[in-house]
């Protein structure tokens, strides 16, 4: 157990000097709000896609390139030769991941409440179990591409290369790939209005979404 905290210390350190951290917290943050300061309160689309962007940003871009440089540098093979086993770093790095997550969707929160005065969710417990599951898909397309890439730079080509079409491509061959990254956050927005609209509206929100 004190190898394991020791560990959790040490991925900590590195996850927070990593800039690629500080990105997946800031990238959504300014699309959040450099978009979110021109909206009115009746908008229930930015809070979930600025969501969407951190969830797709950490699983398909920080968490494989992390993983598969610890197999390139031999990380992994070292560890197996110590009471400390490669499964307990995957273990760690999934939870620091998930909580630089929490920290970015926290941040995302409090600034469309407080300043930029969006829609928030009124049903968490609704909107918490969507973006656990889009979640969880985002970081088993992460967890493949460690798998498989050769090394740290290919994981973070085959991340990019993964996402960023799926915001900006308007064909119908991307749809699947759209709805996908809009899900975590804004499926659950405004399509949800035929049981319940988890989210608060101020005025007349709208009913579409990115994967119609």
């Amino acid at each position: 157990m004190n190898a394991l905290a020791k560990l959790t210390t040490v991925e900590t350190k590195l996850l927070l000097r990593e800039p690629g951290s500080l990105v997946s917290v800031l990238i959504p943050l300014f699309f959040l709000v450099v978009f979110g300061a021109s909206a009115d309160g009746t908008d229930t689309i930015l809070l979930p896609m600025g969501t969407a962007i951190a969830v797709a940003l950490i699983g398909l871009y920080l968490l494989p390139t992390t993983l598969a440089g610890y197999r390139e540098r031999g990380v992994l093979k070292r560890l197996a030769t110590t009471p400390v086993k490669p499964g307990n770093l995957l273990a760690v790095q999934l939870l620091l991941q998930l909580v630089l997550l929490a920290a970015s969707t926290a941040l995302q929160l409090t600034v469309a409440d407080r300043l930029l005065g969006l829609a928030l969710p009124s049903r968490f417990g609704v909107a918490a179990l969507v973006l656990a599951l889009g979640t969880a898909a985002m970081f088993a397309i992460g967890l493949l591409i460690a798998a498989l890439a050769p090394n740290g730079r290919a994981a973070n080509g085959i991340g990019v290369l993964l996402y960023f079409p799926w915001p900006t491509s308007p064909d119908s061959s991307s749809r699947c790939t759209r709805c996908l990254l809009a899900w975590p956050g804004s499926a659950s927005t405004p399509r949800s209005g035929r049981s319940g609209r988890p989210w608060n509206r101020r005025g007349r929100a709208r009913s579409r979404t990115p994967c119609r």
